[in-house]
């Protein structure tokens, strides 16, 4: 887990109706999901992640799903830009990048 020492966390997990806290005290605090998911790979512990994120990685066997009838809560995403920017062409490829990688609930 990657919080700060004195910093505690709550993980909430969920599972056929039921609900579980799980409070936990970690070396490290990082918010960055690219960042757990190095970590992870470099044996520094475990971490919520996206499975678009950690999906590669679960499929090559480098990493291990922990706890797999056990799902936190989702997150939702959004893209927000200035309405005046319209729509330009960076922006309508990143939004399709993101549509491509970031999968529907």
């Amino acid at each position: 887990m990657f919080t700060g020492a004195r910093e505690r966390t709550k993980w909430i997990l969920y599972s056929n109706g039921k609900v579980h806290e799980i409070h936990l005290r970690g070396r490290i605090a990082v918010g960055d999901p690219a960042i757990q998911q190095r970590l992870c790979l470099d044996g520094a512990g475990i971490a919520i992640l996206p499975n678009w994120i950690a999906l590669d990685n679960v499929r090559r066997k480098q990493l291990l799903r922990v706890l797999p009838e056990w799902t936190p809560a989702s997150l939702e995403l959004y893209v927000l830009y200035p309405t005046r920017l319209s729509m330009t062409p960076k922006l309508n490829a990143f939004l399709r990048f993101m549509d491509d990688v970031v999968p529907k609930s």
